[in-house]
């Protein structure tokens, strides 16, 4: 009997652990999903930064193919 007890009380403390461990696996997760995220959308804008500047410059290439003056935006 007493070692039933023992044995019950290790699973419960296991489980504690356990479930802790779960836990902070999740809360890790969710801030590198966040962290992620953050990096992504910093991408994100550089690449819409980098399109847009290339369309300015196909612009004034385009401008000086025809021989037009070059203005800059």
């Amino acid at each position: 009997m007493v070692a039933d007890v023992h044995v019950s009380y290790s699973n419960l403390i296991g489980k504690r652990l356990s479930q802790k461990q779960t836990q902070q696996q999740i809360y890790d997760s969710e801030k590198r999903a966040m962290l992620f995220n953050r990096k992504y959308q910093k991408i994100q804008a550089d690449y819409h930064n980098l399109i847009s500047i290339a369309a300015d410059l196909i612009d004034a290439l385009e401008q000086a193919v025809q021989g037009q003056p070059v203005s800059t935006p």
